[in-house]
């Protein structure tokens, strides 16, 4: 049995096998955007910040923002990153998207997209977690060749992209 998780969930008895790093960028509402040319958290202390409901891994990236705040507008939650999407282009804001969702928004929406400047939790690592004594290292090649397919490139674990998964 294999299972894809954000990283940090090691156990003994269970191996980890880092496939890529995600950056998250913060996507600011029209309005909010064009006062900023560089995005840093400190300038959007006054704006509402939507987030991802609690248990998803967006929701650490955002509350660091949050503890990065001197005066903070009400926190809000959405379950789906188009949701949150949605919520900023009709009432303002901000909030925090992963860079794989970048090929889902239009060219408008991606005008509202801004890296994240300074030293904050801006990115995720997504490992493959599996037993210790599991063997079938090319159906772990077959997973980690199909997200080669669509993942941008440069994402994906470099030693990954050149030998595939060892065991």
């Amino acid at each position: 049995m294999q299972v894809l998780l954000s990283a940090g969930n090691t156990r003994q008895g269970i191996l980890e096998v880092p496939l890529y790093t995600e950056k998250f960028m913060v996507y600011l509402a029209e309005d909010c955007w064009r006062k900023l040319p560089v995005f840093k958290p400190e300038n959007l202390e006054h704006e509402k910040m939507w987030i991802m409901k609690e248990a998803q891994c967006l929701r650490d990236s955002a509350f660091s923002f949050c503890k990065a705040r001197t005066k903070g507008r009400r926190v809000y939650e959405a379950g789906s990153i188009e949701t949150l999407i949605r919520i900023v282009d009709e009432n303002g804001g901000f909030t925090i998207i992963p860079e794989m969702h970048l090929p889902f928004l239009s060219d408008r929406q991606l005008e509202n997209v801004r890296r994240i400047e300074g030293d904050y939790l801006s990115q995720r690592r997504v490992s493959l977690y599996i037993r210790e004594d599991y063997i079938r290292q090319s159906m772990l090649n077959t997973i980690t060749k199909t997200l080669l397919r669509f993942m941008p490139e440069g994402m994906m674990e470099e030693r990954i992209v050149k030998y595939g998964v060892k065991l």
